[in-house]
């Protein structure tokens, strides 16, 4: 129906008795769910044997980072919770001090022996 108003289609016969659209939420539950999904990718990787020659801090680390990108694209607490969970588990674990996980790189440079961070 148009209402003889161009590009403007009318309400729908329930909003105009007064009965109004609600938005489609999400159930309530989800927002656990994903973030328990994501916590247990991390525990997952984690918990793989880090492949020979990678050092198990490093393997952990992968596992921590993994968990945060998974948990940033899914979105079950804002992009800054997620972060700081990250940062909060590489400095609960062990895998990193904390003055180490809040550092930040100031130089990183590609040379013939690899990627250089300074």
């Amino acid at each position: 129906m148009n209402n003889g108003v161009k590009g403007k289609p009318s309400a729908s016969p329930e909003t105009q008795a007064g009965k109004t659209e609600t938005p489609h939420q999400e159930p309530p539950w989800r927002r656990f769910v994903v973030m328990l999904a994501v916590f247990l990718l991390g525990v997952v990787i984690w918990l793989i044997p880090p492949p020979s020659g990678v050092q198990p801090a490093a393997w952990h680390l992968l596992a921590i980072f993994v968990a945060t990108i998974v948990g940033i694209i899914t979105k079950p607490l804002p992009m800054g919770a997620i972060a700081l969970f990250g940062i909060a588990a590489t400095a609960l674990t062990g895998t990193l001090t904390i003055n180490q996980a809040l550092r930040a790189r100031k130089k990183i440079s590609v040379t013939g022996e690899g990627l250089v961070v300074e």
